[in-house]
């Protein structure tokens, strides 16, 4: 049975284990005909969040799919390769992860802003956790992680993490150190309110990197993420590379999880090249023919931007003083969001 099946029967047995005098027996969950056997008992339980719902219902799929299925089309997941909406930012997952990371696990589950960047952190952190890759049996890599929350957020599920930035001395680093968004140690990686130091120290290592040349990386890894990082690499055709040879990092059934800049706007002229681009539709695809090629792919691809009022509005420089939410914006001369995007191994 693929270990994919077995790790989501066991998160829902853990996130709401069934009553005791009930016939579910977690050992039983080494063969296929066993498994099925074993996802009977479990639908005849009462799960009323909808979240658990959502899982039995991608468990049950995954079942009656071949061992050997491509790229999975997953309609119970909320997390697939699609653009930022503003309804996304109404959603259960949002304000979850709003209450683990912007405030630390407080009672205030609503969230502060409309901001995009909250959406890529929270939509990689609902893509891994619903996908059964936030325990401790896994081992997560981060690409030029900044300042960011997500290392100190997955250690703090038990995950093993190697944070990853680039060499204070590298000229591209300049950038990202002037407005605070560069990690040269470990303890800069560290959220507080998180996350308490020793278990920071004990789950997660950093070291340099290049997104442009990934020597040093020895290991493979459950999951790959990086967070609109690969729009700074030079060009369209780096970041799509990166994409690609990051991959190779992980092991069979592993994924990566992406954010990027993506142009809402336009099919064709877009930001090709320079300190930042923007990906359109049909570079996406491209990404996903070349993946193809050499036996990953893109999961379920959705390209829609939303038709809300804050969808169709967006944000110009100087940003956050237009009166319109951070959600699309005015780019150079083009309107773009944010894109997460996930790779199947």
């Amino acid at each position: 049975m693929p270990l994919f099946i077995k790790d989501l029967l066991k998160i829902l047995l853990n996130i709401a284990p069934p009553p005791r005098h009930s016939n579910f027996e977690e050992s039983k969950l080494d063969t296929l005909e066993e498994s099925r056997k074993q996802l009977e008992i479990i639908s005849k339980l009462n799960f009323e969040i909808l979240t658990l719902q959502r899982r039995l219902a991608l468990v049950e799929e995954r079942l009656h799919q071949s061992s050997d299925s491509a790229c999975p089309n997953l309609n119970c997941f909320d997390i697939k390769t699609m653009v930022c909406q503003y309804e996304h930012f109404n959603t259960p997952w949002f304000y979850r992860w709003d209450q683990e990371i912007s405030l630390g696990g407080g009672t205030n589950a609503l969230p502060r802003t409309f901001h995009r960047k909250l959406w890529e952190w929270y939509a990689i952190a609902q893509a891994l956790w619903e996908r059964g890759f936030l325990d401790a049996t896994k081992k997560g890599l981060g690409f030029a992680v900044g300042t960011e929350p997500l290392s100190s957020l997955f250690a703090n599920y038990g995950v093993t993490v190697l944070a990853t930035d680039l060499d204070t001395n590298n000229p591209d680093a300049e950038a990202w150190k002037t407005t605070n968004q560069h990690a040269d140690s470990l303890e800069s990686l560290w959220s507080e309110h998180i996350i308490s130091r020793d278990a920071f120290m004990e789950r997660v290592r950093f070291q340099n990197a290049d997104m442009k040349n990934l020597v040093g990386i020895e290991e493979k890894f459950d999951f790959v993420w990086s967070s609109c990082a690969l729009e700074h690499l030079g060009s369209l055709e780096e970041g799509i590379n990166f994409a690609i040879n990051s991959s190779k990092l992980l092991k069979p059934g592993g994924i990566g999880i992406h954010t990027t800049e993506f142009n809402v706007a336009s099919n064709d002229a877009t930001l090709l090249d320079g300190s930042n681009v923007i990906y359109r539709k049909c570079d996406i695809e491209e990404l996903d023919y070349k993946l193809r090629k050499q036996g990953m792919c893109l999961e379920e691809m959705d390209f829609r931007p939303g038709t809300s009022f804050d969808d169709r509005q967006y944000d110009t420089p100087p940003y956050y003083v237009s009166g319109h939410q951070h959600i699309k914006l005015a780019l150079a001369d083009h309107i773009a969001t944010s894109l997460i995007f996930i790779i199947y191994t």
